[in-house]
């Protein structure tokens, strides 16, 4: 019950967070630069920014009530080689998946992305070094710490539910702002990570799978906005 109501806690904390955040910090950067609401169109400087804080402020508050875990786990690292291997086949799937899904999306006659990707990717390129911070870094640790950690177990559910759930949700929160079509991709990769963790019962692999990923997908949009850049 105690571990239960910890992981209710981490959940509501993760929602108070994402709800109340973003507007506060909107509305503390406004105030301090003289910001109208017609200066934050299209100002994906402030986006950078407000994800920064907000996400920071989220991982410091849920690391401190997970870090034992994150301890214990680490502990429980037997094998760098197989841990290794399966970070590999971890990236392979991860990667693979979203292929499979976005190649899903188009065949359903849906061009474009997702509008929270694509709200990335623009704060990406107008502050990178935030957003590389919060993208492979502090946004991997709270996810898998609310849809890991947390939400796969609260409910004595059968481990398929929880997965299925972990990752119908996951992907939810990544396409809440619109193209509902593209949670797809978000689900399948999210099925990934709830597999990984489902089978080893250990927050670092999923984590640490979960930074791999996005580090390489950040690393491959900044390459490839680089090159496009230079022919244009």
């Amino acid at each position: 019950m105690k571990r239960k109501r910890k992981n209710i806690i981490l959940i509501l904390i993760y929602i108070l967070g994402m709800q109340f955040l973003p507007p506060l910090v909107r509305d503390i950067v406004m105030h301090a630069q003289g910001y109208t609401r017609e200066d934050l169109v299209g100002n994906f400087n402030l986006v950078a920014l407000v994800n920064f804080v907000a996400y920071i402020v989220l991982f410091t508050i849920l690391l401190f009530f997970t870090y034992k875990t994150y301890i214990e786990d680490f502990k429980k690292i037997k094998s760098w080689g197989n841990f290794c291997k399966q970070m590999g086949l971890g990236l392979f799937f991860t990667f693979g998946s979203a292929m499979v899904g976005n190649l899903l999306v188009m065949s359903l006659g849906t061009v474009g992305q997702a509008a929270n990707q694509s709200g990335v990717q623009s704060a990406m390129m107008a502050l990178p070094a935030f957003m590389l911070i919060t993208v492979v870094f502090f946004g991997p640790v709270v996810e898998e710490i609310v849809f890991r950690q947390a939400l796969m177990n609260i409910f004595k559910w059968k481990p398929i539910f929880n997965v299925l759930l972990s990752s119908f949700l996951f992907g939810y929160i990544h396409v809440r702002s619109g193209g509902f079509i593209h949670i797809i991709p978000y689900f399948l990769m999210g099925l990934v990570f709830a597999v990984m963790y489902q089978k080893n019962k250990n927050i670092c692999h999923v984590t640490v799978l979960h930074i791999l990923h996005n580090g390489l997908t950040a690393a491959l949009m900044l390459l490839a906005h680089h090159i496009l850049a230079a022919y244009m």
